[in-house]
C-alpha cells in the first residue's frame, strides 16, 4: 500500500510555481493605479505653478455623455499608433532580422522585456506626449509622455489588449473627474487614489532595483514568453 500511495503522488500534476505578481491582472491593476496618481500629482504640479491642464472640447465645457462618446474608441486607435507603430512594428522586424519565428505576433505586445524594446517604449512615450499638445497645450506634454511610458511597459509585457484596457479606463476615470461627477463617485475615486499610491511606491520600487535587472536584460530579441497573442515556438 505504501508503494501504491507514493506511485499515486508521484503521477499528481505539480502545483503551479510563480505568484500573483507574475500575472497579467497584477500588472494591469499597478500600471492603472500608478498611472491615475500620477495624473493627479502631475496636474497639481501644473495647477500649483501657474500652468494648469485645460481639457479640450466637450471635457472642459462638462457634457460627460459626449466626452465619454468622444474618449470610446481614443484608447484603441492611440495605442495602436503610439504601441504598435512605434513598438510593436520595429520588434517585428528585428525579430525577422534575428530569425526569430512567428515575428509578426511582435505586433500584438506581451513579447517580453529587452533593451531595444526599453529605447522604444521612451520614443513611443515621447511621442505619446508630444501628440496631446496640440488639443491639450505643452502642460499636457509631460503627464502623457509619463503615462505613455506605463502604456509602453505594460504593452511590452502583457500585451496590446492590457494597454488598451489600461488607458481606456484612465480616459474615463479622467473625464469623471474634469467634468464634475468625482462628488458622485468620490468614494470609488478615493479608494483607486489609495491603491494607486500603494501602485505607485511598488512601482517606484521596481525601478530601483530596474538597473541589475537590465544588466540580465537580452539586448535585441527578448526571451520567449507565454500571453495571450504572443505563443511563440522556442528556438
Amino acid at each position: 500500500l505504501g508503494d501504491v500511495y507514493k506511485r499515486q503522488l508521484s503521477s499528481r500534476p505539480e502545483p503551479m510555481k510563480g505568484t500573483i505578481v507574475e500575472t497579467p491582472l497584477y500588472s494591469v491593476s499597478m500600471i492603472f493605479g500608478a498611472s491615475f496618481v500620477m495624473s493627479l500629482i502631475t496636474a497639481m504640479i501644473s495647477m500649483i505653478l501657474g500652468s494648469g491642464i485645460t481639457p479640450p472640447g466637450d471635457m472642459a465645457s462638462g457634457n460627460t455623455p459626449q466626452a465619454l462618446l468622444e474618449f470610446a474608441d481614443a484608447a484603441v486607435w492611440e495605442e495602436v499608433i503610439t504601441r504598435i507603430a512605434y513598438i510593436g512594428l520595429p520588434m517585428m522586424v528585428v525579430g525577422y532580422v534575428c530569425k526569430r519565428k512567428g515575428s509578426w505576433k511582435f505586433l500584438f505586445g506581451g513579447f517580453g522585456m529587452s533593451r531595444v524594446a526599453m529605447v522604444l517604449i521612451v520614443i513611443s512615450a515621447l511621442v505619446f506626449g508630444f501628440a496631446h499638445m496640440p488639443g491639450w497645450g505643452f502642460s499636457k506634454v509631460i503627464p502623457s509622455a509619463v503615462a505613455g511610458l506605463l502604456f509602453g511597459y505594460l504593452y511590452v509585457k502583457v500585451g496590446v489588449h492590457a494597454s488598451i484596457l489600461v488607458h481606456f479606463l484612465t480616459d474615463y476615470l479622467a473625464v469623471v473627474v474634469l467634468t464634475g461627477l468625482m462628488g458622485i463617485i468620490s468614494i470609488m475615486t478615493l479608494a483607486i487614489m489609495a491603491l494607486g499610491a500603494i501602485c505607485l511606491v511598488l512601482l517606484v520600487i521596481k525601478l530601483i532595483k530596474a538597473p541589475a535587472r537590465i544588466r540580465e536584460m537580452p539586448n535585441w530579441v527578448p526571451p520567449v514568453q507565454e500571453s495571450m497573442f504572443s505563443r511563440r515556438d522556442r528556438d
